[in-house]
Formats: structure tokens, sequence, C-alpha cells
């Protein structure tokens, strides 16, 4: 299923793949596209929601709160521009994260992949045996709750 929508609070998919593309604001919104590989595209705008189900999230410029409800296991979450905050479930993540300011995880075993440089980011991935792998590019962050950092080649 491929989707635009605009002016909706809660979103549930199902067992196939979805596509969803949002064209205003995800304010204080619940998305949960189910089993599948699911895309989420928010607008190009300050976007908060609560998120499960999505395997692939894309935004925009503008600043977006995005919190991960469930477990995600290699998930691709590009924030893009604005001062983004990603928190993560209590559950095993793993995941792939660009344009991400302020990362927060829970008391899961979390393995995060920068996608792109960081500059000013705070990564404090919580309780849990935490890797954060720095990709080959040059890097400037803040660190907490790290058991395993690998750096890259940058």
């Amino acid at each position: 299923n491929n989707l635009t929508l605009s002016n909706v609070e809660s979103i549930v998919g199902g067992n196939s793949n979805d596509g969803i593309t949002l064209t205003m604001a995800a304010l204080n919104a619940q998305i949960n596209l189910g089993a599948g590989t699911d895309r989420l595209t928010l607008a190009n705008v300050a976007n908060s929601l609560t998120v499960s189900g999505v395997e692939s999230l894309t935004s925009g410029s503008a600043s977006d709160v995005i919190t991960i409800s469930g477990n995600i296991q290699g998930g691709t979450y590009n924030l893009g521009g604005g001062i983004d905050t990603l928190t993560l479930d209590h559950l095993n993540n793993s995941l792939t994260v660009s344009g991400v300011e302020q990362l927060i995880g829970g008391s899961g075993h979390d393995i995060v992949i920068l996608g792109a440089a960081a500059s000013g980011a705070t990564i404090d991935l919580g309780a849990g045996s935490d890797t954060l792998l720095l990709g080959s590019f040059s890097n400037n962050l803040t660190v907490a709750n790290i058991e395993t950092l690998i750096g890259g080649g940058g």
C-alpha cells in the first residue's frame, strides 16, 4: 500500500509493505505500520510522533521529536535537518540513524550505526549492553552509556 495523507493523528497498517507520505505536520500522532517492510516519509515541517512497525523513516529540514514504540531491527531513520530527537523503546534495537541531534536509548541492548556525520549530537543509549558504530567520516558528538564504541576511517 502506498498512500499520501494529511491531517491524521493515527495510522494502523496491516501485514503488507506500506509506503506512507505525510504532507502536513504529524503532532502527537501514533503511527503503527504493522508487519512488512514499511516506509514513512514525514512532511518538511516540525513533527512529533510515536512510531512502531516503521523500518524506514525520512523527515525534512524542520525539528522532529520521534519515539519508537516496540523494538526495531535493521531500521533506517534519517531525520534530516533541524534539531531532532529520537527515543528508542526499552527493548533490543538495531538501526542506522542520520540527522539526529539527540538519541536516547532505553534499557535494552541497542546497536546504533551512524549513517552520516554527526556534529554536535548527544547520544545516550541508556542501560543495557549498547554498541555505537561511527561511520567513515568525521564526527563531533557527546556519548554516554555506550559499552562498545567502534570508530570509522574518517
